[in-house]
């Protein structure tokens, strides 16, 4: 098996005390390269899309993104984030016959719940979507056959995290599916043979998720040790079950402090307002660049150091990843608060009207950083339950902080919401790291780690 670049050869290699730093940090640069990347395709066929269809179009759009990523989660069942642990703990270990059959039994599991929770979609927008607005409710028919790819992308990318290959478990979503879905996005611009409108835009969407499971599939297939496909399968689905609802609730939450506002957007205001905020969120996609990427690194370290009861060193390697993190994220957000409106203006001379939510976005994600990685502490040790119930009470301000600002101020009371919310979130998640594991995920660093 051919060897990733920067992607060392053993697991016991990696955690080497004289190599774990360098192993961040060189992980880390590779992720944000990733990233700046994938975030370049994004941005790309973002533009294209507001271009080409409009504020409303592009709101439509955005709004059935919104829900599709609400309905992947469902069908992921928090088996995405249970594989990244399992996948690194068993692969220290040795466990493969574990490791071959959680991939199997996540799987036929996650596919049995997408393909029903696509059903049960599809049967609510024909009673819940008024037939009048036919955009909205073809663009989130067409979109769903996406759903089940994506939740199959997402568990193949999980399982080579999970053998501690950051760079190839974020190669397909984060660059090939925007990538390809800016060619095809181009394409129709170009040539002019697909007429303008979230239901064509939506049709490019699926393609492109397609091509990208079957390219992560492939990489799965490659990365996989071979010790893993001659190994005899051992299955422990209760007890990966229990461990993975905790999981899929803490990342719904999770998931509605993403998408809250832009769902409740599209219900509280209009669509046009919805694809203006969307916009602005991209912009404030750049602030969190430096966090997804070492998050990606991070992941498997947390659990492999945890595993060993390695807390004085988890401590450092948290205090290092946390100030790199908002020290680098600081100048982005000041760039992009000055820069917003030209940033604004690539999608069209009418969403510069979503200049001051940037602002608040950026500057709230940029406080963010100083205390972002406590979720994923709480997760990768795990204490699911503590993550769950942190990340609900986040998601219950969140909607409630939207329900009452965007009536009044629209996009802009859905970005004070957001922003306030997230932080509070994870402030209140590392109060919780502090009471069970004794470790300090501020850009401080306080802690000691449990004796």
């Amino acid at each position: 098996m051919s060897q990733l670049p920067g992607q060392p050869s053993t697991t016991g290699d990696v955690f080497s005390p004289g190599r774990l730093r360098r192993h961040l940090a060189d992980g880390s640069a590779a992720s944000f390269a990733i990233k700046i990347g994938g975030f370049g395709l994004t941005l790309a066929s973002s533009v294209l899309l507001g271009r080409w269809l409009g504020e409303k179009g592009f709101g439509v759009y955005s709004i059935v993104a919104a829900w599709e990523m609400v309905f992947v989660l469902i069908g992921c069942v928090g088996l995405h984030q249970l594989i990244t642990r399992e996948m690194a703990a068993g692969s220290s270990q040795g466990a493969w016959g574990r490791v071959r059959g959680l991939l199997r039994w996540s799987d036929r599991v996650a596919t049995a719940v997408s393909l029903a929770t696509v059903a049960a979609a599809a049967l609510a927008a024909w009673w819940l979507i008024d037939p009048a607005d036919g955009a909205l409710r073809q663009a989130f028919w067409i979109a769903l056959p996406a759903v089940p790819l994506t939740v199959w992308m997402l568990l193949n990318q999980a399982a080579v995290r999970g053998l501690h290959r950051p760079i190839g478990g974020q190669v397909s979503e984060v660059m090939l599916r925007p990538g390809l879905l800016t060619v095809l996005v181009g394409a129709a611009v170009v040539t002019g043979r697909a007429a303008p409108s979230p239901q064509a835009a939506m049709v490019l969407h699926v393609l492109a998720s397609a091509a990208t499971w079957l390219v992560g599939w492939l990489l799965l297939v490659r990365c996989l040790p071979a010790e893993a496909k001659r190994a005899e399968p051992t299955v422990d689905g209760r007890a990966w079950l229990l461990s993975a609802l905790p999981l899929l609730l803490a990342g719904g939450m999770r998931l509605i402090n993403i998408r809250t506002d832009i769902i409740m957007l599209g219900i509280l205001a209009d669509t046009a307002e919805a694809g203006i905020y969307n916009a602005a969120t991209r912009g404030s996609q750049f602030v969190l660049f430096i966090l997804l990427s070492v998050n990606a690194v991070l992941a498997p370290a947390i659990a492999h150091l945890h595993a060993d009861g390695q807390h004085r060193r988890l401590q450092r390697v948290l205090t290092l990843a946390t100030r790199a993190t908002l020290g680098l994220s600081i100048p982005v957000a000041a760039a992009m608060i000055l820069l917003r409106e030209p940033f604004l203006a690539m999608f069209g001379p009418g969403f510069t009207a979503g200049a001051t939510p940037l602002a608040i976005l950026c500057a709230g994600r940029c406080a963010l950083t100083g205390v972002a990685f406590a979720g994923l502490v709480l997760v990768m040790t795990g204490h699911e339950w503590d993550a769950a119930i942190g990340t609900a009470a986040g998601a219950a301000a969140n909607i409630l902080g939207n329900a009452i600002l965007i009536p009044p101020y629209g996009a802009t009371g859905a970005a004070i919401a957001t922003a306030v919310s997230s932080v509070a979130m994870n402030a209140a998640l590392g109060c919780l790291v502090w009471r069970r594991l004794k470790l300090d995920t501020t850009f401080l660093g306080l802690g000691g780690g449990r004796r």
